[in-house]
């Protein structure tokens, strides 16, 4: 085949439609085609299958994406396939029109004016169970909420036609954003109870890009409280609050405002920096001090910005440094399984009294839905709820390969039952060798 001619073949066939595909889609369309083609010469068919009723081209059953419109637009890749079939000089049997239908629909997402209330009352009893299980209120966002039950409309829509998504950027997302994606596979996994319907990987991670961006919308509501020591009034102190409502990150509020005669040396607890438009005599203790010459402009919000940063780090760091402890680190280790290797990790948190009864089928439940294996070459493996007494990681170094899903987990692999993990807290651990 001549993939220039049969992507042209191809872009037609689309604009007779009035339909428009992902690039990623095209491609593999293109490719899926080329290869269905050069079989078809050689003489293979697809077989049909014996429930479908011999049918000519023109006698196909019409699925509702298939429907002619008004104007008499032909279904789905009937016309591509018969002018394919003229040029190469084969008569297509029916089973292949089918064959090339399903191919055809894949990726396409069934949008009507308003989803049908099947996908608005999951999207709200399953936003409700998020809450309760990570603590993020996705609710308050409408945006998010209006994306998100198109998007699980879609999902409806393409279980009903057989149809099939990729996603080409899974590994990132699971690697890059690992919270957002436990939190879609968390939603994939009341989705199943809800409807008994099981999504795939790619389907769950085109969910986790929707977590992704309301995650940062919400982190742009985290308030973060800061001193100002100000002897130039109130307009100067309007124009930096003006100034502090467009940071990105977080909001900032100023809870406390001084005259450069009465700040105090010893700050109170609770503000993160020091905001200060003259220089000043001396330092208070323990809190970063930035001197803001020309009202908070680009850089100074930019060393906002890092104190701001640095202290989410360092409150992590402190954090996990309490989760490792060398009676839960196993190094030069040899599995025949993953789920040998699950089992030995629940079995010595068990000892330890970190997790009860029930925890390995949880860890299991959630590596049925989505493996947790990153493309470095390590697995994070979990339960699927908070049903850990207490909260730690257990570590294992691996001696062999193991097949863990898509991804070979030859490095190392941890565990952690997250009985009190705060949900900002959440995140995988790579060691170095």
């Amino acid at each position: 085949m001549d993939l220039k001619d049969l992507k042209e073949l191809m872009f037609r066939e689309l604009d007779l439609l009035s339909r428009h595909l992902y690039d990623t889609t095209i491609v593999r369309l293109i490719i899926g085609t080329a290869v269905m083609a050069e079989r078809a010469v050689c003489g293979f068919f697809m077989p049909e299958a014996p429930s479908i009723i011999p049918q000519t081209p023109s006698s196909m059953p019409e699925t509702p994406s298939d429907k002619p419109s008004a104007d008499g637009t032909l279904s789905t890749g009937r016309h591509f396939l018969e002018e394919l079939g003229s040029r190469l000089y084969i008569s297509f049997p029916p089973s292949e029109y089918e064959y090339f239908s399903r191919l055809f629909q894949n990726d396409f997402y069934y949008v009507k004016e308003k989803p049908d209330s099947q996908a608005e009352s999951l999207l709200e009893k399953i936003l409700i169970e998020i809450n309760v299980e990570y603590g993020f209120d996705f609710t308050i966002d409408k945006d998010f909420c209006h994306e998100m039950t198109e998007q699980l409309h879609g999902a409806l829509e393409r279980r009903r036609h057989r149809q099939h998504v990729i996603n080409p950027v899974l590994s990132s997302i699971k690697s890059k954003y690992p919270l957002e994606y436990d939190i879609a596979i968390y939603f994939a996994d009341r989705f199943k109870n809800l409807s008994g319907i099981s999504l795939s990987e790619d389907e769950i991670s085109l969910f986790a890009i929707h977590f992704i961006g309301a995650m940062e919308t919400n982190l742009g509501r985290t308030e973060q409280r800061i001193g100002l020591i100000n002897p130039y009034g109130k307009q100067i102190k309007e124009l930096m609050v003006k100034r502090l409502e467009d940071m990105g990150e977080c909001r900032f509020q100023i809870a406390h405002t001084w005259s450069v005669f009465d700040y105090p040396r010893e700050m109170p607890k609770d503000i993160l920096a020091v905001l200060t438009t003259v220089p000043l005599p001396f330092q208070p203790a323990d809190v970063p001090v930035i001197l803001c010459r020309n009202f908070l402009n680009y850089h100074e919000k930019e060393k906002l910005l890092t104190v701001a940063r640095d202290s989410e780090v360092n409150s992590i760091r402190t954090y996990f440094k309490t989760l490792f402890k060398p009676s839960l680190f196993f190094t030069d280790m040899e599995f025949d399984s993953r789920q040998d290797a699950v089992a030995f990790l629940c079995g010595k948190l068990g000892e330890q009294g970190y997790v009860g009864p029930g925890f390995l089928e949880s860890v299991m439940q959630r590596e049925s839905i989505a493996p947790t294996a990153f493309e470095p070459g390590f697995a994070f493996a979990h339960a699927m709820e908070n049903n850990a007494k207490r909260t730690a990681v257990c570590v294992c170094v691996l001696k062999n390969k193991l097949p863990w899903g898509r991804v070979q987990c030859k490095n190392h692999l941890s565990l952690c039952p997250g009985a009190h993990l705060e949900p900002h807290h959440y995140s995988y651990l790579q060691c170095n060798d």
